[in-house]
């Protein structure tokens, strides 16, 4: 990701595209996981125990509890761009668990609660990430 000190050249289709590092990716995984929980039948992020039996369910809960330390260091170095490479990571590994770990047709009740914990979880970060980034979220695209 390119810091605040390097030259930029800015056009509507890098700004604008869904794959690569860019809000409309981040955004995509925030919209996903909110359809996620709507096809579940819930309103708000679920706090069940969080049941970790792929890689990915680990790598996503692990690379979660790091917000905090982003959120500080891109305030104390006044370098924005930290948190927006962690949200891109975070789209990233959430896209993959979604493709690695069935949500809604998990194997067990306590596996899908466990997975739509984590999915809410993943949400709630990206779009308080974004806000911090003063970028709004929206429900669907």
């Amino acid at each position: 990701m390119p810091g605040r000190n390097l030259d930029y050249v800015f056009t509507w289709e890098k700004l604008l595209a869904f794959d690569g590092n860019t809000a409309p990716y981040i955004l995509n995984a925030y919209v996903r996981s909110r359809s996620i929980l709507r096809k579940a039948g819930i309103h708000s992020s679920p706090n069940h125990s969080i049941l970790l039996e792929k890689p990915e369910e680990e790598e996503l809960s692990r690379h979660l509890l790091r917000l905090g330390d982003i959120v500080e260091l891109a305030a104390s170095d006044r370098k924005p761009h930290h948190l927006c490479g962690y949200l891109f990571e975070t789209a990233g590994m959430f896209h993959r668990f979604f493709e690695a770990c069935p949500v809604l047709q998990a194997g067990s009740d306590p596996l899908q609660k466990s997975r739509l914990t984590l999915v809410g979880l993943t949400g709630d970060i990206l779009r308080e990430g974004l806000g911090l980034l003063g970028i709004s979220t929206l429900e669907e695209m």
